[in-house]
């Protein structure tokens, strides 16, 4: 098949380059698909050990209050800013130099902190570990959009999804399983190790030289990457343009008119609602990781009593299944979402789900039942919030892929606000609730079902004026 300088044959994909022609081999494709899948894991990986293993080693250290929030606060502060700015520089020079880089740094981080608890004393021990959680932390939250936009360069919509869904469980299954199996401290190494294998394989991977393009979900996935060897993408570019395969997406902005750029380069109608119910489910999440074995033991009542260390013992085998069930929900994610209506129906769905997870906390609501909102609702809840939004950006009309980087980085911001929020809302709601951490999953809960409440009766106002 040939369209206008397009050849496409066995799976194969020749394009002009500089009057020659040049080819991606299938192999070529699946060696990056490969890789980008095992990246896109990586921040789940990172984040389960961090979260695990850091926290107990500050306590141990005797970390002063204010710089436990302060170390909390720095990652949300930075991808608050940075994650807009990575993604606009991830379109302009690729996404591995970003996901090499930051997971480098990652290793860093996870090899030097057990060393440098053992090395040092006192004040210097802490400011280390301080740094240190700081870096692994950062470094991870940044790496999700470098590896999110790889993952939407290589998949449609539904095989990305599920695949990034089903890769982060890995993640987060093999860093929890790590913190299980070697010990606190060990667990550091052995993700760094885990780390470095990964930036290895994309060092050897071939990258494309035209990262930003979009396939049509009716294209067989063997005839068209439209990741090419060439050296020049604006050769493809133009020749897709003419095509019958063309879209409005594959027109740079820098080619457009004012009014065009404004519209399809500016973000896509309805962005900012998908980013509010996107950062109000992360808030949801962020307490709910940060309260789960607290409001567990305080519910129990065994807070500063001997049964405490058995409550927490349970909690911790609770999350253990919905562990297992958030891999399960991963592999199910286009399922679950075709099932609740759509992408931003998922959304509102899975805030009202967090919501009740948040309340069956209430210290008379049964022990079944709090375990089963954590098992069975809490999962897929995180599934749908880490992924839908990415889904429902690849569907509009009018998106261009030569914006995905920056898109995905305005996304993500989303959830170093959350971030942000609950580091530092959390303390003074639960000292102003007599110190009960359920007062912390009722602000949030609220805030989860106020943001789907609004979002419902948003829909159901433009769907009247539809009508």
């Amino acid at each position: 098949m040939t369209v206008e300088g397009l050849s496409i044959e066995e799976g194969r994909v020749e394009v002009p380059c500089d009057g020659k022609r040049c080819s991606a081999p299938p192999g070529g494709l699946k060696r990056r698909r490969f890789a980008a899948l095992l990246a896109v894991g990586l921040p789940e990986l990172g984040s389960s050990v961090n979260e695990a293993c850091v926290l107990p080693l500050l306590v141990s250290l005797q970390i002063p209050s204010v710089l436990l929030a302060l170390n909390w606060a720095v990652s949300p502060s930075v991808g608050l800013f940075m994650h807009p700015v990575l993604g606009r520089l991830t379109d302009r020079f690729g996404r591995r130099p970003f996901v090499i880089a930051f997971g480098s740094i990652s290793i860093c981080g996870l090899a030097l902190l057990p060393v440098l608890v053992e090395a040092l004393d006192g004040t210097a021990a802490i400011v280390a570990v301080v740094l240190a959680s700081g870096v692994i932390d950062t470094s991870m939250d940044l790496l999700l959009t470098p590896t999110r936009a790889a993952m939407n360069d290589v998949y449609n919509a539904d095989d990305n999804e599920m695949r990034c869904a089903t890769a982060g469980g890995v993640g987060r299954v093999i860093g929890t399983f790590s913190v299980v199996a070697v010990g606190h401290r060990l667990a550091f190494p052995v993700v760094a190790g885990i780390i470095f294998c990964v930036i290895v394989i994309q060092l050897l991977t071939p990258e494309a030289a035209m990262s930003s393009t979009r396939r049509d979900e009716s294209t067989p996935q063997s005839d068209v990457s439209l990741q090419t060897t060439c050296s020049s993408a604006s050769d493809l570019s133009q020749s897709l343009r003419s095509s019958p395969l063309a879209t409005t997406a594959l027109t740079p902005c820098s080619e457009l008119g004012s009014e065009a750029a404004g519209t399809q380069c500016g973000f896509p109608p309805g962005f900012f609602s998908v980013w509010a119910l996107t950062a109000a489910g992360w808030i949801g999440v962020c307490e709910l990781s940060i309260g789960s074995t607290s409001g567990w033991a305080e519910r129990s009542g065994s807070l500063g009593t001997p049964e405490f260390e058995e409550a927490v013992h349970q909690a911790s085998l609770v999350l253990m299944c919905s562990t297992v069930v958030f891999l399960l929900s991963g592999a199910a994610l286009p399922t679950i979402t075709r099932f609740l209506g759509g992408h931003v129906n998922a959304l509102v769905s899975s805030l009202l789900a967090m919501a009740v997870a948040m309340l069956a906390f209430f210290p008379l609501c049964p022990t079944w039942a709090t375990a089963a909102c954590l098992v069975a609702l809490v999962p897929p809840s995180f599934q749908v919030v880490a992924n839908a939004s990415f889904g429902w950006l690849e569907e509009q009309p009018d998106f261009d892929p030569s914006q995905r980087g920056r898109l995905i980085g305005c996304l993500n911001s989303s959830l170093a606000l959350a971030q942000m929020v609950t580091s530092i809302c959390t303390g003074p709601v639960v000292a102003a609730t007599g110190g009960r951490i359920f007062g912390a999953l009722v602000a949030a809960a609220v805030v989860c079902a106020t943001c789907a409440v609004i979002a419902m009766i948003r829909l159901t106002c433009r769907r009247a004026r539809a009508t």
